[in-house]
C-alpha cells in the first residue's frame, strides 16, 4: 500500500482547510491502495500556529469587510516576506523555524506528501530537499482565491490540483508552471466522505429551516437573528456562531424555548444532518459568508444560499460564482439580507433556485468523477517514471 501524508492547516479558516484534507484522505483511504495520515501543520511548525491565531483575531476584530480585507492582505504580505520566494530551493537553512516538518517526513517516509495550502507545499519542498527523500509533493488547492497571494505559489510541487478549469488558467497566468502539472479535479465534498446524514431526519418534515452560519462574519448575523425573533410565521432557525460564546450564552434560552438550535461548534456529522434537514424542507435556505466549502455543500444538498461577502481576499470570487450558477444570491448589507430572508420564507419563493442547485450538482459537483480524478492524480504520482 502506498503511504500518503496530508498536511493541512487546522486554524486557518476555522477548520475548513483541515476538513478538506480529511475528505481527501478518506477518498484515498477508501480506495484500498493507500494508507493515509492527516496532520495539522500547526502541530509541526510554530509559524503556522502563530498565523492561525492572528487570522482568528483579525476576523473577530474587523469592524467592516474593508478593514478585514486590508488586514488580511497585510498578513499575506508579511508572510511572503517571512518565507520569501525560492527559500525552499536555495540555501540550506529556512528563514524561519519549520519545526518538525522534516522530522515528520523522515519518520513516516510517505511516497506522496499532500499540502492543502501553497505555503505548506513550499515548506514540504524544503523538507524533502533537506531529508533527501524521494517524496512526490501534491499541492491540493481547496480555495483557488489563494492563488492571488504569492505566499501560496509553489512552482516546485510535482502536481497542483484545482477545482475548476478557470482556476487552472488563472494559476498558469500567475505562476510559471508546466501546464501538464496543473490538474482540474473538482471539489470533494463532506457529503460523500462522511456517514449518511439523512438517517435521523423525519421524511415528513416540512417546517422551513433558516440556517445561519456565522463564521466570524460580524454583527450582520446578530441583526438577522433579532429580526427573525420578531417574525410571526412558522419556521426553525439553526444558528452556528463560531468563536462567539457570549452570543451563544445570551440566546440559548430563547432558542431552546422555540425549538431552535444554536451552536458555537458543529461537528461534521451534525452539520450534515442539519443540511439534510433543510434539504427536505422546501422553504429552507442558508445564510453564510461566501466561503467555497459552505457554498458547495449547500448547493449539493439543494439548499438556496444568501451569501455575504466576508472581506477575505481569497473569497472575493465566491459571490459572483453563486450568482453565475443561480444557486443563490449575494447580499451586501443587513437591510438587503433581511429583505431576502422575508421573501424567501414564502412558499415556493426559492423553487427555481433549488432547481438550479440540482443542475449544478449534476454538472459541477459530480462526486464520483471528482473522486476518480483525485485517485488518478495519486496514481500518476506513484507510477511516474516507472
Amino acid at each position: 500500500m502506498a503511504v500518503v501524508n496530508v498536511y493541512a492547516a487546522r486554524t486557518w479558516g476555522a477548520m475548513g482547510n483541515f476538513v478538506a484534507a480529511t475528505h481527501l484522505g478518506r477518498v484515498l483511504d477508501r480506495d484500498g491502495r493507500h494508507t493515509v495520515t492527516v496532520t495539522a501543520s500547526e502541530d509541526l511548525v510554530p509559524f503556522m500556529r502563530r498565523a492561525g491565531r492572528e487570522i482568528r483575531d483579525m476576523n473577530l476584530a474587523a469592524n467592516s469587510r474593508e478593514e478585514l480585507n486590508r488586514t488580511y492582505w497585510d498578513f499575506a504580505r508579511r508572510s511572503a516576506e517571512a518565507l520569501p520566494r525560492g527559500f525552499e530551493t536555495i540555501g540550506t537553512a529556512p528563514p524561519i523555524d519549520l519545526g518538525g516538518m522534516a522530522q515528520d517526513l523522515e519518520q513516516r517516509r510517505p511516497e506522496i506528501a499532500v499540502a492543502t495550502k501553497g505555503i505548506i507545499a513550499r515548506m514540504l519542498v524544503w523538507a524533502v530537499r533537506e531529508t533527501g527523500l524521494n517524496i512526490k509533493i501534491w499541492h491540493y488547492v481547496t480555495n483557488p482565491g489563494l492563488a492571488e497571494m504569492p505566499m501560496h505559489h509553489c512552482p516546485d510541487a510535482r502536481v497542483t490540483s484545482v477545482p475548476w478549469p478557470e482556476n487552472r488558467d488563472r494559476l498558469l497566468e500567475l505562476v510559471t508552471l508546466p501546464s501538464t502539472s496543473v490538474r482540474v479535479i473538482g471539489p470533494l465534498l463532506a457529503a460523500r466522505s462522511m456517514p449518511p446524514a439523512s438517517a435521523n431526519v423525519r421524511k415528513s418534515h416540512r417546517r422551513p429551516v433558516v440556517l445561519l452560519f456565522n463564521n466570524r462574519s460580524g454583527s450582520v448575523f446578530s441583526d438577522a437573528v433579532e429580526h427573525l425573533l420578531q417574525a410571526r410565521d412558522d419556521f426553525k432557525v439553526i444558528y452556528l456562531t463560531v468563536d462567539q460564546p457570549s452570543e451563544v450564552a445570551a440566546l440559548a434560552e430563547t432558542f431552546i424555548s422555540r425549538g431552535w438550535e444554536i451552536y458555537e461548534r458543529l461537528p461534521q456529522e451534525r452539520y450534515l444532518q442539519v443540511l439534510a434537514e433543510a434539504s427536505r424542507s422546501p422553504g429552507s435556505f442558508l445564510v453564510c459568508k461566501a466561503s467555497p466549502a459552505t457554498v458547495y455543500e449547500a448547493a449539493y444538498q439543494g439548499i438556496p444560499l444568501l451569501a455575504l461577502p466576508s472581506g477575505l481576499p481569497q473569497e472575493e470570487w465566491v459571490p459572483e460564482f453563486v450568482q453565475q450558477h443561480g444557486i443563490g444570491r449575494p447580499v451586501y448589507s443587513t437591510d438587503e439580507l433581511i429583505r431576502y430572508m422575508d421573501r424567501w420564507r414564502a412558499p415556493g419563493a426559492t423553487a427555481k433556485i433549488r432547481t438550479a442547485c440540482g443542475r449544478f450538482r449534476c454538472t459541477g459537483l459530480n462526486q464520483a468523477q471528482a473522486e476518480e480524478n483525485a485517485l488518478r492524480v495519486a496514481d500518476d504520482l506513484l507510477f511516474e517514471g516507472m
